[in-house]
């Protein structure tokens, strides 16, 4: 469990860090095929796929998404409101030059940061609004982590584990 939370805490702080980046780069998108899921939804989605949900599991965790998708928007709106538009920029710019020097995870999370130049004012503003990202999240995923088997648990503690060692 901690493995996931771990995972999920670093996944966050890059979604936070890159999602004006992403936004930017899946806006013309965002017109033509609809709102896009909040990148730890549709993480979560993804890393549930392979578990062979019961109709059941599935309608519950549709539910408990839908649930959850507005709070985690909220937060995340939140956390892009404390930067400036220039900021933002550099941040999508930084962000675009790291992923194309192969840079991911923290390694791209602080090239990032160092772009964007947060006074101490903004800092606090941006690690409060990040932890309200992540306590949504983590809510979100508390919630479907109880609608799944323990064998389901186990195979999708397994894959995070999987993942980390070929990292």
């Amino acid at each position: 469990m901690n493995l996931i939370r771990r995972s999920l805490v670093g996944l966050m702080l890059v979604a936070v860090a890159t999602s004006g980046a992403w936004a930017q780069d899946k806006g013309d998108k965002k017109k033509k095929k609809g709102a896009q899921r909040p990148q730890p939804i549709a993480q979560l989605e993804k890393q549930l796929e392979g578990l062979g949900l019961s109709d059941e599991q599935n309608a519950k965790v549709k539910s408990i998404i839908k649930e959850h998708e507005g709070k985690i928007l909220a937060a995340q709106q939140k956390a892009n409101d404390v930067l400036t538009p220039e900021q933002r920029k550099a941040r999508a710019e930084a962000g675009q030059k790291a992923k194309g020097e192969g840079k991911k995870g923290k390694d791209l999370a602080e090239a990032v940061s160092s772009a964007v130049n947060l006074t101490p004012e903004q800092k606090a503003k941006s690690e409060e609004a990040t932890k309200g990202v992540r306590d949504a999240v983590d809510g979100m995923r508390k919630a479907v982590l109880e609608t799944l088997t323990p064998d389901q648990r186990a195979k999708l503690g397994g894959e995070g584990k999987k993942k980390k060692k070929n990292a």
